[in-house]
């Protein structure tokens, strides 16, 4: 019992001592978008799985969210969805300044899920020493 509570409490020491500890459990932020070259943002695009959610940032500034459709050698189709009406938009490489694929779940889900197994960590701690405690009165 005496070497789990040694145990939890160097654990919770050591993420004490190294205030950066929270932030590398942390997803890392996206990274800031660079114009990419035609070549390489087309590559890009023939990576992602048609059908997938994207965000487009043209280089006129315009932003744009759908699903990927139809690549052709110039640019690619997105399927957008708005106010319950459907269309298609061709787009051509040139115009296209970054794209990224739409992740699943949410950043604020990760934090929510990190919090609490931050909680479940700490009730435990206080579980451990308050029976070690008790049995060490007498």
């Amino acid at each position: 019992m005496r070497s789990v509570l040694s145990v939890l409490l160097a654990g919770i020491f050591l993420l004490q001592a190294d205030p950066d500890a929270g932030a590398r459990i942390l997803p890392e932020p996206a990274p800031q978008e660079q114009p990419l070259a035609k070549s390489s943002l087309k590559q890009r695009v023939l990576e992602i799985p048609p059908e997938s959610k994207i965000q487009i940032r043209l280089n006129n500034k315009e932003r744009l969210s759908g699903r990927l459709g139809q690549v052709t050698e110039d640019g690619f189709v997105v399927k957008i969805a708005e106010k319950g009406k459907t269309g298609e938009r061709t787009l051509a490489f040139s115009d296209v300044k970054s794209i990224n694929v739409e992740t699943t779940g949410s950043r604020g889900g990760k934090v929510a899920a990190w919090i609490i197994i931050g909680a479940i960590a700490g009730v435990v701690i206080f579980i451990l020493a308050l029976r070690y405690s008790i049995s060490h009165q007498g």
